[in-house]
């Protein structure tokens, strides 16, 4: 982590650098009112954060506000440094302890912090949907080892979609969302029923993709066991990284990992994914407004 530290200060050696690099962000075209629109404002610069104040109609506004630092005593050069972190492609994952011991914070400011960034990953999930050719499954999270197409108690479904490639070996794009148990069939927690399936393409595919929903037999099947795999992967990333997660923060690890397995498998750069996440995080990428594809 230490090496990763020192190239974060080489490319942010001052609290003036990350307000530059978050004003860019926040307005790219140049400071626009919210309120009026007007282009044009004064800088107080006489308090911890900058305030940029409107020429026309005197609104105030700050690099903070609308985003998920905003109210935060936190510094903004430490808020930087963890969206550095969380995107770095050597981090396989950051939890709250790891995270703390880096900025020097408390164990609960790094929670509230991790958390927040989460929820700026669920909007870039959200602003993603899966393209051309999509295999879906049900999966389950916390399976025990019994030999059951029954739910268990212990377990929460999964739907896991992803774009396999042609021998249905690997994917190349992957959401996972946990579904509604009134979902699935009672005799076959594999079986979406219709509004099921019609909940998935809603929300995590595009409306020209071919979706195909594979249900039992699964076994030997290869798009099956591609997916099975990617929902095993997943659970032994979180139980390794964070160990316990409750049931109420699945969703956020999920989405997570498929950012993650996505940029990863994608080819894209730590730099392409340090600036989506910096745009989700001031509010720029809104994913229940905007469903479309990122471009970095």
């Amino acid at each position: 982590m230490l090496e990763l530290i020192e190239q974060f200060e080489k490319r942010f050696g001052s609290s003036e650098e990350c307000y530059a690099f978050l004003f860019q962000i926040k307005w790219p075209g140049g400071f626009e009112c919210p309120i009026c629109s007007h282009k044009h404002c004064y800088v107080i610069s006489t308090r911890r954060l900058p305030l940029y104040e409107c020429r026309a109609c005197r609104h105030q506004s700050s690099l903070t506000a609308g985003t998920i630092m905003e109210k935060s005593r936190t510094s903004l050069r430490k808020w930087m440094l963890a969206l550095f972190l969380f995107t770095h492609p050597l981090v396989e994952g950051l939890n709250a302890v790891k995270l703390a011991e880096c900025l020097n914070v408390t164990y609960k400011t790094a929670w509230s912090m991790l958390g927040k960034i989460r929820r700026a990953v669920s909007r870039i999930d959200d602003c993603q949907p899966l393209n051309g050719n999509v295999d879906v499954i049900v999966a389950a999270y916390c399976r025990p080892l019994i030999g059951s197409l029954l739910p268990h108690p212990k377990e929460t479904p999964v739907v896991v979609g992803a774009n396999l490639n042609g021998s249905g070996s690997e994917a190349s794009a992957v959401k996972m969302k946990i579904a509604d148990p009134s979902m699935l069939r009672a005799s076959n927690a594999c079986f979406l029923f219709p509004e099921g399936e019609h909940w998935f393409a809603s929300c995590c595919a595009a409306e020209d993709a071919e979706i195909r929903y594979i249900h039992q037999p699964i076994r030997h099947r290869p798009q099956s066991l591609t997916l099975r795999m990617l929902a095993k992967q997943a659970q032994k990333w979180a139980a390794r990284i964070y160990r316990g997660i409750s049931g109420c923060h699945l969703q956020s690890y999920l989405d997570e990992f498929c950012f993650r397995y996505n940029y990863r498998t994608q080819g894209i750069s730590a730099e392409s994914a340090f600036l989506t996440l910096s745009q989700a995080s001031v509010g720029l990428i809104d994913g229940a407004a905007n469903k479309t594809t990122l471009v970095a």
